[in-house]
């Protein structure tokens, strides 16, 4: 597990983006213009960055991978969220939980990541719910229903007449 660190833009001048830069001990990485220093920390633990990068950092990410096969280790794919934290839970063909994360603040993002393991918090969108249909097909069944209710009415009143008349 990493986290990365990415920094805010404005903290290295455009002419430097060419050489190998360096944010105090940490040597960063700069592949779409986005400056980052990836941290091998692991996630659960960390609570705050080390010396001099917290008032640097634009956001962090974080990617991990943990087996859910059980029905108890099993987490709800989806979208979660927690303060400044979001996360992105899929699971592969081999019952592997890819999780994605995202944060400003490093406590969040580890908490994030602590409650998805604990299975302590749900998804604010699940990616297992049922389709919802749309509103046109939900419309046209809703009518033919109602078609179909109305003419077996009228066809029960006409023989009703009919008996009456005969």
């Amino acid at each position: 597990m990493a986290i990365r660190v990415y920094l805010r833009r404005n903290l290295f001048p455009a002419e430097t983006l060419g050489g190998v830069l360096r944010h105090g001990q940490f040597p960063v990485n700069y592949p779409q213009g986005q400056p980052f220093i990836e941290l091998a920390l692991p996630i659960p633990e960390t609570t705050e960055l080390p010396e001099g990068l917290g008032g640097d950092a634009a956001y962090l990410t974080a990617h991990d991978s943990f087996y859910g096969g059980g029905i108890s280790t099993q987490r709800t794919t989806g979208e979660y969220r927690y303060r400044s934290a979001f996360a992105i839970v899929e699971r592969n063909a081999a019952c592997l939980h890819n999780v994605r994360l995202m944060a400003t603040n490093v406590c969040d993002l580890s908490d994030l990541y602590r409650e998805i393991r604990a299975g302590e918090i749900y998804p604010v969108r699940s990616y297992e719910e049922q389709q919802v249909p749309p509103p046109a097909r939900h419309l046209r069944q809703l009518l033919t229903e109602g078609w179909v209710i109305i003419r077996r009415d009228i066809s029960q009143r006409l023989r009703a007449v009919k008996s009456r008349l005969a």
